[in-house]
């Protein structure tokens, strides 16, 4: 086995197979963290209903 990774390490060094494992661990995290919370911010961020009756009426009956 480690004959075979000090082939590879001569062909591909090993710090740039590192450097690629890294940077896709970085894309999935953030994929991911967007999956689970991207959709939630989406209904945070829509304003309710009732809302702008409420402000309505706060300024109509003050």
């Amino acid at each position: 086995m480690i004959t075979q990774i000090k082939m590879l390490d001569r062909v591909i060094p090993l710090w740039e197979i590192l450097v690629i494992v890294l940077a896709l661990a970085a894309i999935l995290l953030v994929l991911v963290l967007w999956w689970a919370f991207g959709y939630n911010l989406s209904v945070i961020v829509q304003k309710p209903l009732s809302i702008e009756p409420a402000a309505l009426g706060s300024v109509f009956f003050s």
